[in-house]
């Protein structure tokens, strides 16, 4: 009876009830452990060093965020991604590869939140362009890239292959968002806080070189996936470099400014580079059409510009001042792109201003008659590009 009794007892203790949860990671569910769903590792992962299949997809928090944000004018804005050709570097003759190249960047987007953002912040700062009477758009631009930006950081923090071709596109849109924005910023009506473009655009240097650091890391995987194939990376100089200083004459100029001004023989040397690299920039953009994928130049230029032209930058040495106003004159030979048509006339305004009445003044009327020049021959006009 005692046994029946216990029997009796023990079956009517019933197993507590619990919520099943089909969401952890990959390598839990094999090893049947509970996985804690930890974002971007999870506990177990971590402590065995395995790869974690949730560093592959975004978080229930950035699921969240995106969907309440998304609305009607986030999808607009991702209409204009998916098939804006002027909305980032592309060669124009090659649709297809442009198209596939947008829809990778989307699917990155739907796996990587911080991704999505980014492009939604970019597509509204064009539409920003297209549209400058319109400000709900730029507001959208500072929302996106408010969020993009809080959701990237702890994945460049730790960086992982799985998070390593999101954070490579992350990083080249917001070098671009930080090169487009400040020129397409609502006027700033307080004249006790003047604008500085020239910094804007030295920060912009900056954020653009860190994205070396990313290629030489992870390289190999990043070819894998045809990131760092595209024109944007890939593209290669003319061969012009042979007759560039009979071409272009100022390369002599400035580089004896250099040789005068500048003591330093290493800090020398790597401005007359970036002078010469600048000028060979130049002259491709020159021989190749307007919607060639060469316009991409203008941006590694920044990319691959030595820290000690920053440094003379920061300085606001006149030296730096000079080429940054050929610089303008580079960003002006792609004028029909969105993000580079104010630059030129915003930076000269602002380097005459610095220089105005000292012996520097003459070294940048040269680009200042060719931005002129350009303005008034162009048939476009202040028209938008499509």
């Amino acid at each position: 009876m005692a046994a029946n009794g216990q029997a009796a007892s023990a079956g009517s203790r019933r197993r507590k009830t619990h919520n099943k949860s089909r969401n952890g990671c990959t390598q839990c569910k094999k090893r049947h452990y509970k996985c804690d769903e930890l974002y971007p590792i999870c506990s177990h992962c971590k402590r065995l060093g395995s790869d974690c299949s949730l560093s592959g997809s975004a978080s229930p928090a950035d699921s969240e965020v995106i969907e309440r944000q998304l609305n009607i004018d986030d999808l607009r804005l991702l209409h204009d991604w998916q098939l804006g050709s002027d909305t980032k570097f592309s060669d124009h003759n090659a649709e297809e590869s442009f198209r596939q190249q947008r829809g990778r960047e989307i699917e990155l987007g739907f796996q990587h939140p911080y991704v999505l953002h980014i492009i939604l912040a970019i597509a509204a700062l064009h539409l920003t362009s297209v549209n400058p009477s319109e400000s709900k758009w730029y507001a959208l631009a500072i929302s996106h890239h408010g969020a993009a930006i809080r959701l990237a950081r702890p994945h460049i923090a730790a960086a992982s292959s799985a998070h390593s071709e999101a954070v490579f596109n992350f990083s080249c849109f917001n070098s671009l968002f930080a090169f487009a924005e400040p020129a397409l910023r609502p006027t700033n009506s307080d004249p006790s806080t003047p604008r500085d473009y020239i910094g804007d655009l030295i920060d912009s240097f900056r954020m653009s070189r860190g994205i070396r650091a990313i290629i030489a890391k992870d390289r190999s995987l990043l070819a894998e996936k045809g990131a760092i194939n595209n024109p944007a990376w890939s593209y290669e100089h003319l061969d012009i470099g042979s007759n560039i200083h009979q071409r272009f004459p100022q390369i002599s100029t400035l580089q004896a400014l250099v040789d005068e001004h500048l003591e330093d023989p290493p800090r020398r040397a790597a401005i007359k580079k970036d002078i010469h690299e600048l000028f060979v920039a130049k002259g491709t953009l020159e021989d190749t059409p307007p919607d060639h994928s060469s316009a991409s130049l203008i941006q590694r230029w920044a990319i691959g510009s030595d820290k000690a032209f920053l440094e003379l930058c920061d300085e606001r040495h006149p030296i730096a001042l000079v080429v940054i106003a050929h610089y303008a004159a580079l960003v002006n030979k792609r004028a029909n792109i969105w993000f580079f048509r104010r630059w030129p006339e915003l930076l000269l305004q602002e380097i005459g201003d610095a220089l105005r009445g000292s012996r520097w003044e003459q070294y940048i009327e040269g680009p200042r008659r060719e931005v002129q020049a350009a303005g008034e021959d162009s048939p476009m006009g202040n028209g938008e590009k499509v």
